[in-house]
C-alpha cells in the first residue's frame, strides 16, 4: 500500500511570507540585483540572478527547496540547486561513528559544491548536517552565508514553550541529531527548563517515509509516539519535527499524537521559519518576479520508488522542483565520501 500525498492546507503557506515581506523589514534599493548579507552581517551587491544551493543528507530537503522556489519566483530571478550529499548508496552520515568523521565528509561535500557551482548562499535543510556544520573546515574558511535549519526550529519551539510554561515538547529526530543535542542545548540556554524537553530517536524513519509505504509509515510513527508520549502521564505536550523528511508525514504524526489527551494540537515544522531566515539575508531591489530554475544534483542514486513518492507531493508546491527530481543529475564521483 503506497503512501498518499498529504494535501496542502487551505491556508496557503505563502500568505505568511506575503505578510512578512509587507512588513518593510528590508531596506529598499533601486538596483534590480539587490543585496545579500555576507557572513560579517554586511551587504554586498548581488547579481541579477542569485544562485542558492540547498543541501540535505537525503531527499527530505526537497520540500523546502520547492517552497523556496515558490517564494523566489515572487521576488527575483534565481537558480536553485538541491544537492543530496549522502556520501554513498549503501550508507549515510548516520553510519559514521563520530561527529568528527561526519564533519570531515560534509566539509568535502560543501567544498565540492562551492568549487563546482560558486553559490551565493548555501542552505542546510537538514538537522543532522546543521548540527555538525560548525565543526567543518569549510565553516572556518567560507565567506558566503551558510544557513542551517536548527536555529529556525529552536526559535519556533521556544516561542511556543514560552507561551505556555506547563507545556512539554516532544522532539522527533534522527539518532545523530538527538546525540548532538543542539536543539535542547539552545532551548535550555534560552531559559526553557530541560525537563520540559524530550527527544525521541526515530532510526530508519526517513527512509521509510520516502519509500512511501503508508501502513509502515503510520505504524512506525505510532510506535515512536507511544515511546515518547507514553511517559508523560497526561501532561500537555506539543510536537517538533526535527528532520526534514518528517515534513512529508505531518498528518501521520498528528494522528498518532491525537491519541493522547495531553496533545495540544501544535506540530512544529521548521520549514516556514527557515524560509523566513533565508529571506532575511536577501534584500530585493525592485520587487520583480522572475524565472527560477531548479536542478537536483546527487552523489547517490534516487530510486524510482523515492521519485514516485515525492514527485506528486513536490508538484503541488513547485512543478520546477518536481521536474528537477524527475531528471536529477547523478554524479557518483562528485566528492570523496
Amino acid at each position: 500500500m503506497q503512501m498518499r500525498i498529504i494535501r496542502i492546507h487551505k491556508k496557503s503557506f505563502w500568505l505568511i511570507f506575503e505578510k512578512y515581506m509587507k512588513m518593510n523589514r528590508f531596506r529598499r534599493h533601486n538596483e534590480v540585483g539587490g543585496y545579500i548579507k555576507t557572513n560579517g552581517d554586511k551587504y554586498k551587491q548581488m547579481k541579477d540572478k542569485i544562485r542558492i544551493v540547498v543541501t540535505d543528507s537525503g531527499p527530505g530537503g526537497l520540500k523546502f527547496c520547492a517552497e523556496l522556489a515558490g517564494y523566489l519566483k515572487r521576488i527575483r530571478e534565481a537558480e536553485l540547486i538541491f544537492f543530496n550529499c549522502r556520501p554513498a548508496d549503501g550508507w549515510g552520515y548516520q553510519r559514521l561513528q563520530t561527529d568528527a568523521e561526519r564533519a570531515e565528509v560534509f566539509s568535502r561535500a560543501l567544498s565540492a559544491v562551492n568549487e563546482n557551482y560558486s553559490p551565493d548562499m548555501i542552505v542546510i535543510a537538514c538537522n543532522t548536517l546543521s548540527s555538525i556544520y560548525a565543526h567543518t573546515d569549510f565553516a572556518g574558511s567560507t565567506q558566503i552565508p551558510v544557513i542551517g535549519i536548527i536555529d529556525s526550529g529552536t526559535r519556533c519551539a521556544a516561542k511556543l514553550l514560552n507561551s505556555d510554561t506547563e507545556l512539554a515538547m516532544l522532539m522527533f529526530a534522527t539518532p545523530v541529531t538527538v546525540g548532538a543535542g543542539v536543539h535542547k542545548r539552545l532551548l535550555v540556554e534560552s531559559g526553557i527548563r530541560h525537563e520540559r524537553l524530550l527527544y525521541q530517536e526515530c532510526p530508519g524513519l526517513p527512509e521509510i517515509i520516502v519509500n512511501g509505504d503508508k501502513t509502515e509509515i503510520e505504524s512506525r510513527i505510532a510506535y515512536f509516539m507511544d515511546k515518547a508520549a507514553g511517559c508523560l502521564q497526561g501532561k500537555k505536550f506539543a510536537v517538533s519535527l526535527f528532520c526534514t523528511h518528517f515534513s512529508y508525514a505531518v498528518e501521520a504524526f498528528r494522528a498518532a499524537a491525537a491519541g493522547y489527551s495531553g496533545f495540544n494540537g501544535e506540530i512544529i515544522n521548521p520549514d516556514a521559519a527557515l524560509l523566513e531566515q533565508v529571506a532575511g539575508y536577501l534584500e530585493p531591489g525592485k520587487s520583480v518576479s522572475g524565472d527560477v530554475s531548479v536542478k537536483v544534483v546527487t552523489k547517490t542514486r534516487h530510486s524510482e520508488q523515492v521519485k514516485k513518492t515525492l514527485i506528486p507531493f513536490l508538484e503541488r508546491i513547485s512543478p520546477e522542483t518536481a521536474h528537477a527530481l524527475r531528471n536529477d543529475i547523478h554524479i557518483p564521483e562528485f566528492f570523496n565520501g
